[in-house]
Order: structure tokens, then C-alpha cells, then sequence
């Protein structure tokens, strides 16, 4: 009787133990990220303020974001001289997470125009496709 009793309960508890062993399947999938503001070809004059506002999401979990502003002029990626440049740098969580944030234009920052590059990584290390919008800084 005690026999078929541990018998029993072992035969019950396999399939739990069994879908609990299971393997999840890799995260392959890559966040997403729908930028509200600043808007392609807003204009702003030094001193002034951009508000960034964008919606990050992925199918199981965030994890960061970077935003990096530089100067367009021939587009070299480069910390050129006299040209304002900044990389913001924030942590990311949930599977849709709102930034707001305002980012202030220095008052001597070149005119001209400037692009802004926004990424994210999920929690699995999955890049999203950037976005990025030119703006220019006028007089």
C-alpha cells in the first residue's frame, strides 16, 4: 500500500517536474522605439530647450537607452571644435517605458544643423533599429 502510494505521488509530480525543466526560448526579438519630439527639422535657438519625448517597448524586458546629439556639418560623428555635442544615457524597464526629458541648448552652441540618434537595448542585449531626426540650431 505505501508502495503504490510513493508510486502515486511520483507518477503525479513528473509532469510537473518536467514543464518546469523546460528551456524558455532566447529573446530575439528587438525593442522598439517611436520618438514624439523633438520632430525632424524643428528649429531652436540657442539657450532654448528640447523636449524629448519618446515611447520605448519590447516583447519581454527593456533594459537602456542612449540619445546622442552632434553636429551634422559633413556628418563626421567627431567632437569638432566649437560645435555642441552631448550623449544622454538612462536605464530602461517593463516592456513599454516613457521617456520625457529636456535637454538644454547651451547659449553658445553653433548654429546649423544637428542630429539626434536615439537607441535601446532590451534586457537579452537586442539592439533596436535607431531613429534619428535632424533639427537646427538658428540664430
Amino acid at each position: 500500500m505505501k508502495r503504490k502510494t510513493m508510486a502515486s505521488i511520483f507518477f503525479m509530480t513528473l509532469p510537473i517536474l518536467i514543464l518546469s525543466c523546460k528551456k524558455e526560448k532566447a529573446d530575439t526579438e528587438k525593442p522598439a522605439i517611436k520618438m514624439n519630439s523633438p520632430t525632424e527639422d524643428a528649429e531652436y535657438k540657442a539657450g532654448e530647450t528640447i523636449v524629448f519625448n519618446a515611447t520605448f517597448t519590447d516583447n519581454i524586458a527593456l533594459s537602456e537607452y542612449d540619445i546622442d546629439i552632434h553636429n551634422g556639418a559633413g556628418h563626421g560623428h567627431g567632437r569638432m571644435m566649437g560645435v555642441w555635442a552631448i550623449e544622454i544615457s538612462g536605464e530602461l524597464s517593463g516592456i513599454m517605458h516613457i521617456i520625457k526629458k529636456e535637454i538644454n541648448i547651451p547659449n553658445d552652441a553653433d548654429t546649423g544643423t544637428y542630429h539626434m540618434i536615439v537607441n535601446a537595448l532590451d534586457k537579452a542585449g537586442n539592439e533596436a533599429e535607431f531613429e534619428e531626426i535632424d533639427f537646427k540650431i538658428i540664430l
